[in-house]
């Protein structure tokens, strides 16, 4: 049995948090035991570890937002709208300083929506 502190090095070490790899390996644990314990089965089954870390790093590389623009062009500049709105700019000043810079004119609204949905506040 794995103690707690040598699971947790090994959660490091692949870039994931306990629970992370906990529900992994819970998922591979279940696959193992549906289709038995043979080498390519469990190779197979490497891929739960390998969607978990994937998926980690996404999460990690979306700065952790719930929701995000619909535009894949509007995406790119959601750190920029959140570092401004913590500067204490407004909605539609914020959509100026983008466009200002070359980036796509994202509405007053749509950087409302965004904002409320994921819950940002200034201070």
């Amino acid at each position: 049995m794995f103690s707690s502190r040598r699971r947790s090095r090994t959660a490091r070490a692949l870039g994931l948090s306990d629970d992370e790899l906990l529900r992994a390996a819970g998922r591979i644990a279940g696959y193992v035991a549906k289709h038995g314990a043979d080498a390519p089965v469990i190779a197979d089954a490497l891929r739960f570890l390998v969607d978990t870390i994937d998926a980690a790093r996404a999460a990690r590389e979306d700065g952790g937002w719930r929701y995000h623009f619909r535009s894949p062009s509007h995406r790119k500049w959601e750190m920029e709208v959140v570092r401004l709105y913590h500067q204490g700019w407004g909605a539609k000043r914020i959509s100026d300083a983008i466009a200002q810079k070359k980036g796509p004119r994202i509405g007053k609204t749509t950087i409302e929506r965004f904002l409320a949905k994921n819950g940002i506040t200034r201070g």
